[in-house]
């Protein structure tokens, strides 16, 4: 992200828009993570725990995105991740096990 990727909008032409590089300062990055696949095969569901050795890599490498999120908070009171109902467990409670923001 910090290095950017060159997106090709001229490809669109109707866009109107040049070719650039794109990049994202990690102060402004937040990363969002599901509530994993309910059969569509279009989300993944990654345990906080998980998120968290990556967070640790990122911030040893000197990279600290701005934080984490999830959608939405009515799912994760129903606890169900993966299509699987967990008890006594919340997205929110497993992010600020390591982000420690509230």
């Amino acid at each position: 992200m910090t290095n950017g990727w060159m997106v090709n909008f001229e490809e669109d032409a109707s866009s109107g828009i040049k070719n650039q590089l794109i990049s994202v300062h990690p102060s402004k990055l937040i990363v969002g993570f599901s509530f994993g696949n309910n059969g569509s095969g279009k989300t993944v569901f990654v345990w906080p725990n998980e998120v968290e050795i990556a967070w640790e890599k990122l911030k040893g490498d000197g990279i600290v995105p701005r934080g984490v999120m999830f959608w939405n908070a009515k799912l994760d009171q129903m606890n169900v991740f993966n299509g699987t109902k967990r008890e006594n467990y919340t997205l929110a409670g497993g992010f600020n096990e390591f982000l420690k923001v509230r």
